[in-house]
């Protein structure tokens, strides 16, 4: 049976439904140059702090596509030069197995045959890129939100992508990212809850909630430790 709904919510992904696209709200640059200096750097180390690399973590997700759930867990692999390996599971096996890599490729080693590579590629490698690829810091501006939340913004104009990195206007984390294309919104990705894992001297992202066009997720990482595999 699960087979099955799989197979019927893949080819729902395949012809897509939409999803609300408000309009991007434009940010604003602090009136202070030595300001916005400051709170750019600041908000780059809260970036970097939030993107741990030579990791390993373990993962459980559960997807809602065409009204019914999923649930798979991960296991993810982030080197010191930013390649990511992924392993993900459910109760039909290894559904994938695959990385990302620095120059932008996505290496499949493996597949199972309910899902195609291409699938692979288009969906559960951007999740994985936007939820624990540390981004380019020399594209990131910073600026902030009409309630003071700040901000940090890059172009991808290759892809016709805006990311925006929207932080805490208290405390200053990161808690949210919104990716946007020809000015609307169609991926967003909240930080629903942090933590501080064994062995972490200070609280790390544990839980995402995305809305994507074709799928939501609820994300829930279970397990921090150093060193890759």
């Amino acid at each position: 049976m699960f087979k099955l709904q799989l197979g019927c919510v893949l080819l729902l992904f395949s012809a897509g439904c939409a999803l609300t696209r408000p309009p991007l709200v434009e940010i604003q640059p602090w009136p202070d140059e030595s300001e916005q200096t400051r709170m750019e750097q600041l908000l780059k180390r809260e970036l970097t702090a939030s993107f741990p690399r030579d990791v390993r973590m373990a993962h459980r997700v559960i997807m809602t596509a065409a009204g019914r759930q999923f649930v798979f867990n991960g296991y993810l692999s982030v080197r010191t030069d930013g390649t990511m390996r992924l392993i993900v599971m459910s109760d039909i096996g290894t559904v994938a197995d695959f990385e990302t890599r620095p120059d932008g490729s996505v290496v499949v080693a493996r597949c199972n045959p309910k899902f195609s590579k291409r699938w692979v590629k288009r969906y559960i490698a951007r999740d994985l890129l936007l939820l624990f690829g540390a981004p380019d810091h020399d594209a990131l501006v910073a600026g902030e939100l009409a309630d003071g939340s700040p901000v940090l913004e890059m172009t991808l104009p290759a892809e016709r992508q805006v990311r925006r990195y929207v932080f805490d206007a208290g405390s200053s984390e990161w808690s949210t990212l919104e990716v946007t294309r020809k000015g609307k919104r169609y991926y967003r990705a909240v930080c629903s809850r942090r933590r501080t894992f064994p062995d972490w001297d200070r609280a790390l992202p544990a839980a995402f909630t995305v809305k994507a066009p074709k799928y939501q997720l609820e994300v829930a990482i279970l397990s921090v430790q150093h060193g890759a595999e």
